[in-house]
């Protein structure tokens, strides 16, 4: 019975040594010299451990070897190269199994060559459930890694002077990257990806740093500079937060779009060229972003989407606009922003139907503090002061409701209901602006406090 027992363990123990996979080691000078030579005898869940050198190989992984462990270390350089030559051959990897690790080591020089195997690319994985870790990739013309099947995971690579240094499939995760002088950063066109901890520079015209077109993608804690192109574009739905962004150009910081509905949270955007935030889609919420320094004759938030919410976010020293809620913002709640300092046109430009405009602090605009196109809005309990010209301007807008908001210090009239509004003003404070009041349209007033506005002890009327 004992020595049934014992060899049944054995026998166990010994099957699982065999699901675990040989090791073929791989060395310049060994008898296995090239990695493509290691992969004709290897068999599925074996190990590829790789000695430093450089190896000018064309390695192919058919379908249904899967579960292979590419291991290298500092020193191992691939490059798809002609030995003799030098002429490039393509890509080094072509990658068709599935659950393929590759670790630890740089492609380098992979060139448009080769169509029927891929122009340019370092690694083509074209498998399912594949990992590429600690890899750095180096002037790979076409694109750095080609990941493009479900499920990768994309941990610790290094990408320079690549084209599209990152291709995505489905849920694929990728962390703790750093890009520089790529044409695109990451170019993503599934479902359920994950991009964070990343850091993107000098990425192309021809960017964004990174492009995601699926639903439920997620973006967090990456860093963006002097990307030209733009910076985080996304089409379909997701999440952005705690992202810094800085001197992004020629397309908005944080580009949205599609059907679905995205959250846009704690990221700190300095000197984006044109908009900072841009969202077209629905049901939008943008809070706790800081904005500095736009551009002027851009917006620094600008949410077109229906049902969309502004919370708490703090938008500085730049714009035409500092917050733009556009005729398709219906229903938007705008609350808690502080504005300051925007450009000639105004700090909020509030044009989307049935809109709430409430508890916000705009200051010291080029233009006017707010400004109201948006039927049936609810203006209440804001903090307006020291703009160029109007505190409240509202105009081609019926139905307003104006009450409780302080409105002090502006060049022109504190609240000023144009020839094309209709406005029920009612218990705001209204002091030391040029002229507190100008009433062109039909403004119905109750209860508010206005200052003298010069000689007369009644609002002046434009």
């Amino acid at each position: 019975m004992k020595r049934f027992m014992i060899s049944l363990v054995m026998t166990s123990f010994g099957v699982a040594l065999c699901a675990h996979g040989a090791t073929h080691v791989v060395s310049p000078t060994g008898a296995l010299n090239s990695i493509s030579g290691a992969v004709a005898i290897a068999t599925p869940g074996d190990t590829i451990l790789i000695k430093p050198g450089v190896y000018r190989d064309f390695v192919a992984v058919p379908p249904g070897l899967d579960d292979l462990r590419f291991v290298g270390s500092k020193g191992v350089v691939c490059e798809p190269r002609d030995a003799n030559t030098g002429a490039p051959t393509g890509p080094f990897f072509k990658i068709a199994a599935d659950r393929i690790t590759v670790k630890n080591l740089t492609v380098r020089h992979a060139a448009e060559s080769m169509p029927a195997t891929g122009n340019g690319i370092g690694i083509g994985m074209f498998g399912n459930d594949c990992v590429v870790e600690g890899v750095t990739f180096i002037d790979c013309r076409d694109t750095g890694l080609d990941a493009s099947f479900d499920r990768p995971t994309i941990r610790k690579c290094v990408f320079r002077d690549c084209g599209i240094a990152v291709v995505v499939g489905n849920q694929g995760l990728l962390e703790s990257c750093t890009f520089t002088r790529c044409v695109r950063g990451v170019d993503a066109g599934g479902n359920g990806i994950v991009v964070r901890k990343s850091k993107f520079t000098e990425i192309s015209a021809a960017g964004p740093g990174v492009r995601i077109v699926g639903s439920t993608a997620l973006v967090e804690t990456c860093a963006l500079a002097q990307c030209e192109g733009g910076g985080i574009s996304v089409d379909g739905s997701g999440t952005i937060r705690n992202n810094k962004l800085t001197s992004v150009l020629g397309a908005p910081a944080i580009d949205l779009q599609g059907s679905g509905s995205f959250l846009v949270e704690k990221n700190s955007i300095t000197g984006a060229q044109t908009q900072a935030i841009q969202s077209v889609a629905n049901a939008t919420t943008v809070r706790k972003n800081v904005v500095k320094g736009s551009a002027l004759d851009a917006f620094c938030i600008s949410i077109g989407g229906p049902a969309s919410i502004v919370e708490s976010n703090t938008v500085l020293d730049g714009g035409r606009f500092g917050l733009f809620c556009p005729g398709s913002s219906t229903n938007a709640i705008v609350v808690k922003n502080v504005v300051r300092r925007a450009g000639y046109g105004a700090g909020v430009l509030l044009l989307g139907a049935g809109s709430t405009f409430n508890g916000n602090t705009v200051q010291d605009c080029g233009g006017d503090g707010l400004a109201v196109g948006a039927d049936g809005a609810q203006i209440v309990g804001n903090s307006i002061s020291g703009n160029t010209i109007d505190g409240i301007d509202i105009d081609n807008a019926s139905s307003v409701f104006v009450s409780g908001n302080k409105v002090t210090g502006n060049g022109a009239e504190g609240i000023e209901v144009g020839a094309a509004g209709t406005a029920t003003v009612s218990g705001n404070v209204v002091l030391k602006n040029r002229i507190d009041l100008a009433n062109a349209g039909a403004g119905t007033f109750n209860a508010n406090t206005f200052g003298t506005g010069g000689s007369s002890a009644l609002p002046q009327i434009d």
